[in-house]
């Protein structure tokens, strides 16, 4: 039996000037009767909220699995892409880029219809390779309505299938930037994603410009979170840029939620090439800080044989443990470390349209589910 979706609320933001208007969705599960735990104790509401913070592929992987259960789910997303159909908007309209947000809106949806629609990209003409999701959230963000009520009337009907809340990381635009070690700076997200000298030369430090405020629904969503996941994905252009907003890291860190990073398949070539789980979480804490992180949750499968050959074509390393010897018992204190097999048995095929190039390999959706509710000490009886 579906569980009934009640709209919370609804709020078209003001930031600046007309044209920056930030659409805002919060669409809230209510919860029934049938949220009957395995375990002995019943968990609490706030245990029950689940903030997932990262880019649009990784943290959309984790939501398509998570909203099979009663949870509460929220999830923050990047808003600094320069490239692709998201940066082609972002240039002409001037609103903030809707790549992350739609990948998340389409991962929570229960409709059909729609999950085909918010993915769909015109193959031919001027648009070749532009998103429709990106056209209809920039729409839904320019339009001009009176009140939220007639917002809410008129263009979210057509997405109330989603269960969950999605939130901007911030609503001001900026560009991200890095700083290399040898003194060079790629300025915006674009240029920093295609560098394929980064891990060889490595980054000294990401920082935004401008520097920007954070969302208030960001904040509120980690203030009110009884589980906080860290996504995977691109950790310098997806995951990495929502510490740089500010009071994000900090209302992270002073969380008493249990706070959760899910390790990257593979690494990003000319970014990560040759890591292990240990560097990325390394990387992870030099911006969050140490200490905050309590489990990690990474790949432990061994491909079969045809994806070693695939991933050998194409240059692809699966992330893996660092070895015993090499390991620094002051990197891992206190960090519990779980591996489960996560590899999804679909592989991605990227389409023809997309202007982007895209990781081939994906987590399991149910599997990455049932790992972040085993280490976050949840069950539910479906």
């Amino acid at each position: 039996m579906s569980t009934p979706l009640e709209v919370s609320r609804l709020a078209f933001g003001k930031q600046w000037s007309k044209r920056q208007r930030r659409l805002r969705f919060t669409v809230n599960l209510k919860r029934g009767n049938s949220d009957k735990l395995l375990t002995g104790s019943i968990a609490t509401k706030k245990q029950k909220h689940i903030v997932v913070i990262g880019g649009g592929a990784g943290t959309s992987v984790i939501l398509e699995g998570l909203k099979k259960y009663p949870l509460r789910l929220s999830a923050i997303v990047n808003t600094f892409d320069n490239g692709g159909s998201s940066g082609w908007l972002r240039k002409q309209l001037g609103v903030l880029p809707p790549g992350d947000l739609r990948q998340c809106l389409r991962a929570l949806s229960n409709s059909k219809i729609w999950r085909e629609l918010l993915e769909y990209r015109f193959k031919k003409g001027l648009l070749k390779g532009q998103n429709l999701g990106n056209f209809l959230i920039s729409a839904a963000e320019d339009l001009d309505y009176s009140s939220p009520s007639d917002f809410k009337n008129k263009v979210l009907p057509n997405l109330l299938s989603v269960k969950g809340e999605v939130a901007p990381v911030s609503l001001e635009n900026s560009h991200l930037h890095a700083l290399l070690k040898n003194g060079k700076v790629l300025k915006r997200e674009d240029k920093i994603t295609a560098s394929k000298i980064i891990s060889e030369i490595g980054v000294a430090r990401l920082y935004l410009k401008p520097e920007v405020q954070a969302n208030p629904k960001a904040l509120r969503a980690i203030n009110q979170a009884g589980i906080i996941v860290i996504a995977a994905g691109n950790l310098y252009s997806s995951v990495l840029p929502n510490f740089l907003v500010e009071r994000i890291k900090e209302t992270v860190r002073e969380s008493r939620a249990k706070k959760i990073y899910v390790c990257n398949l593979t690494a990003f070539r000319g970014h990560t090439d040759g890591w292990f789980v240990e560097d990325y979480l390394k990387e992870i804490e030099n911006y969050l800080g140490k200490g905050i992180i309590e489990a990690v949750i990474y790949n432990n499968q061994k491909p079969a044989q045809e994806i070693v050959e695939l991933c050998g074509k194409k240059h692809i390393q699966f992330v893996m443990r660092m070895p015993a010897g090499k390991i620094k018992e002051s990197q891992i204190n206190k960090i519990k470390f779980y591996g489960y097999p996560l590899i999804s048995n679909t592989i991605y095929k990227p389409k023809k349209e997309d202007k982007i190039k895209r990781s081939i390999f994906r987590h399991d959706p149910e599997k990455l589910a049932k790992a972040i509710l085993e280490v976050s000490n949840l069950s539910f009886n479906l």
